[in-house]
């Protein structure tokens, strides 16, 4: 029996992305870059060395970049094309992307380019063409592929396994990742009459590593993927199902015609998942998860560690002592209690049900090389913030003091309970 696969296939939930697109190159080198991560567009910037590469080597080194393609023709009975590939490698090596994605499609035949992404027939035959031509890529590119369910338009009569079958074959028999496009489900469910909510349901999800999310073209008697505006509330809707069952991953808003400008298409990508609990939840994942990198990464306290004094509480009595705060230590102020969620999650613990929102207050610290997180009641998560600012011990137990409402003496004998906890974990440590 198969092991369980690793939640993502082990790469990071990066939070909310949107695509770099020429429109948006002043604004983005101008002014910060305002979303957690960008999807390129990997033809766009193949062999491509004037401006546009400057801008996508710009914000590589600011935040995560992630390659998406539309040339790989998986599905195609031509040979894999390896001068293509060598291109996609030679690309990822200069700004090294979290993951290389495509389309479980095919777009021409003989050599020849529809620049379409065609529909394949889903059946035995073409999952086992599929497999192995996805097992070729993944060891030539050396990573895991990831692929994206297409939009279509119309079926195969040779077709015997719904999509969401074929795609869930294809992921546990090659090992490959899932960018689950809730908007092409939603327009291929109208098209040819399934149930969308199925489909969402029937993926592995623990192979999905990312969502798209994009407005369709009403048509009347069909969809069109256009990704012309903006996300319609049935989408919204797949998406936090969708979010709900992978325990949340990376969510990029493809907006590719009539493109707003930068900050309304940022808006548009937040603010009605800052609004709604149950989209509001993955976000706050990918927050508390990039913290918890970001801390693994840092400076921590381990060398301070191998000099434990001899009362580690003496300072509490000294009023100009101070408290140190390492570089590795995270405060994350979150609507969700997510550390026993996400600790459930990183043991593999099955059916852990989505918390309901309630504010918490997280530290995060490392010792030992291990990364420890703490949640923090009001007037502790007060202390801390305060010793971030290199702040005596007594200017942090007076900030703990008025957050709390209680006399410093109180704060003080409580410091003795708490400390000693802060300090075996790494989030803070005594001057020494």
């Amino acid at each position: 029996m198969p092991g369980r696969t690793t939640p993502r296939l082990g790469l990071p939930n990066l939070g909310l992305g949107v695509g770099l697109r020429h429109k948006h190159f002043p604004h983005i080198m101008r002014e910060c870059c305002a979303v957690d991560w960008f999807e390129i567009i990997s033809e766009n910037f193949i062999d491509n060395y004037g401006y546009a590469r400057h801008v996508l080597e710009h914000v590589a080194t600011r935040c995560p970049v992630v390659m998406h393609g539309v040339s790989l023709s998986i599905g195609s009975a031509d040979p894999i094309n390896f001068a293509y590939l060598d291109q996609l490698k030679a690309l990822a090596r200069d700004i090294r992307p979290t993951w290389i994605s495509d389309h479980l499609c095919w777009t021409g035949v003989a050599s020849l380019n529809t620049h379409d992404l065609l529909p394949m027939p889903l059946n035995q035959e073409s999952l086992r063409h599929v497999i192995e031509r996805v097992r070729v890529v993944q060891d030539y590119l050396e990573r895991p592929l990831v692929l994206e369910n297409p939009s279509t338009y119309l079926e195969f009569r040779q077709s015997t396994m719904p999509e969401w079958e074929f795609l869930a074959a294809l992921a546990t028999e090659s090992g490959c990742g899932l960018l689950l496009d809730v908007n092409n489900v939603y327009v291929s469910a109208f098209n040819h009459g399934f149930a969308a909510e199925r489909y969402i349901e029937g993926i592995p999800h623990e192979h999905v590593v990312q969502i798209h999310l994009a407005g369709p073209t009403d048509c009347g008697d069909y969809l069109v993927d256009t990704h012309d505006r903006p996300v319609p509330t049935p989408v919204w809707r797949l998406y936090a199902r969708a979010q709900e069952l992978t325990g949340g991953v990376s969510t990029l808003l493809e907006w590719d015609a009539d493109i707003p400008d930068y900050p309304d298409l940022v808006a548009e990508s937040t603010q009605r998942q800052g609004t709604d609990p149950a989209l509001r939840l993955p976000i706050e994942l990918a927050r508390l998860e990039r913290a918890r990198t970001e801390a693994s990464r840092a400076k921590g306290l381990e060398r301070h560690a191998q000099r434990p004094a001899a009362d580690p509480l003496a300072f509490l009595r000294d009023e100009s002592f101070a408290i140190l705060a390492p570089p590795c230590l995270r405060l994350l102020d979150l609507s969700f209690p997510l550390k026993d969620y996400l600790e459930a999650f990183d043991r593999g613990d099955e059916d852990v049900a989505p918390p309901d929102p309630q504010p918490t207050r997280i530290a995060i610290g490392r010792m030992h090389y291990c990364v420890r997180m703490a949640e923090l009641e009001p007037w502790q998560y007060a202390f801390v913030a305060a010793a971030r600012t290199n702040a005596s011990v007594h200017h942090c137990a007076l900030s703990a003091a008025a957050e709390s409402g209680e006399p410093l003496d109180s704060i003080l004998a409580r410091l003795m309970l708490w400390l000693p906890a802060m300090f075996s974990m790494g989030i803070l440590a005594p001057e020494t």
